[in-house]
C-alpha cells in the first residue's frame, strides 16, 4: 500500500482520508478540516490535489490564530511555529518480511523460535529461565528482551517486565517494537511526557525512522495503534480518530484497529434520546 495521491482514482480522491493526511506542526492531521490558508500552503507544495473546501472547517479560534486545535504534547511544551509547516506523509507498507540486522542475528541463534515463543504463554517461568540464558549469550538481540518482558508480565512480575523493556530500549533504540513496548509501559504508568520522549517526540513513523520508506504492516499497526491510544488518553478524541482512520485503511479487522475503535466509541459522547430527556425532567 502506498499512501500517495497517485495511487487513488481521481474521482475517489475526495473520500480517501490518506490523501489528506499531512504532517503539520508535529502531528498528522486531516488537512480538509483546516482553514483555506493552510490548505493553500499544502496545495502550493504539491501535497494535496486541490483545495478541499473554500471556507475550511476548523473552529473560529484556530482560524484566527492559525493554530492547531489539538497540538501535540511537544507543541504544548515548546510553543507553536509562526507559519504552518506541512508535508505529505508517504511510505510503503509491505506484508513481506523485511531484511534488518536484528532478524539476521536472530536467525543465527540455534534455538527453536516458535517453541520458545509459545512457552511464553504456556509455561512463563520456563520461558523466563531460557530467555535470561539467551540474553546472557546474545545480548545484541532485542527480541529476547521483548519476549522476557512478556513472560515476566505473564507471571505478574511487573518490575522485572519494566526492567527488561527499559534495558531493551536503552540498548537497542533502533528496534521499533522495543521502543513501543517501553512507551506502552510508561503510558500505563501515566508518564505521558516520558512516553512522548520514547516516541522520539513525534507521532510520525517516518520521522522516527527517517532513513526508511518501507515498513512492515505490523510496525505500522503497532506504532499508530499505540499513538492513537496515547492521544486518546490525553483527551484528544479527534486526533485519536484520525489515527483510527489510518489504521482502518491498513487493516480494518485487525485487533489493534478494533481495540482503538472500541475505546474511541466509549469516549464519544452520545446524545440523550428524547424519551430519556423527558424521563430525566421528572426527576
Amino acid at each position: 500500500m502506498q499512501m500517495d495521491p497517485r495511487w487513488s482514482l481521481p474521482e475517489r480522491a475526495d473520500k480517501n482520508p490518506l490523501i489528506w493526511m499531512v504532517f503539520l506542526k508535529k502531528q498528522v492531521v486531516d488537512i480538509r478540516s483546516y482553514h483555506r490558508e493552510t490548505q493553500e500552503v499544502a496545495f502550493e507544495q504539491g501535497l494535496i490535489p486541490f483545495i478541499h473546501s473554500p471556507e475550511g472547517r476548523d473552529d473560529d479560534a484556530a482560524r484566527e490564530k492559525g493554530l492547531l486545535p489539538e497540538p501535540t504534547l511537544e507543541t504544548m511544551l515548546a510553543g507553536d511555529a509562526n507559519a504552518p509547516v506541512v508535508r505529505l506523509v508517504s511510505f510503503e507498507i509491505t506484508y513481506d518480511e523485511l531484511e534488518d540486522p536484528f532478524n539476521r542475528r536472530l536467525a543465527q541463534v540455534p534455538v527453536d523460535q516458535q517453541k520458545l515463543y509459545d512457552s511464553i504463554y504456556e509455561d512463563p517461568p520456563r520461558a523466563i529461565a531460557s530467555l535470561k540464558k539467551l540474553i546472557s549469550q546474545y545480548p545484541d538481540i532485542p527480541m529476547f528482551y521483548n519476549w522476557l518482558c512478556i513472560a515476566c508480565s505473564r507471571v505478574g512480575d511487573r518490575q522485572a517486565a519494566r526492567t527488561a523493556a527499559e534495558t531493551n530500549f536503552r540498548s537497542h533504540p533502533g528496534y521499533l517494537f522495543g521502543r513501543l513496548n517501553y512507551a506502552e509501559i510508561l503510558l500505563n504508568e501515566g508518564k505521558f511526557r516520558e512516553a512522548f520522549d520514547v516516541f522520539g517526540k513525534t507521532f510520525i513513523l517516518t520521522e522516527l525512522e527517517p532513513n526508511r520508506e518501507k515498513f512492515h504492516v505490523s510496525e505500522v499497526l503497532s506504532f499508530y495503534g499505540l499513538v492513537g491510544r496515547y492521544v486518546l488518553r490525553l483527551g484528544k478524541l479527534k486526533s485519536a480518530m484520525r489515527f483510527l482512520d489510518l489504521l482502518k485503511q491498513v487493516e480494518p479487522n485487525h485487533h489493534i484497529t478494533q481495540w482503538l475503535e472500541e475505546r474511541i466509541s466509549l469516549s464519544t459522547p452520545r446524545p440523550i434520546p428524547p424519551d430519556a430527556k423527558r424521563f430525566l425532567s421528572f426527576r
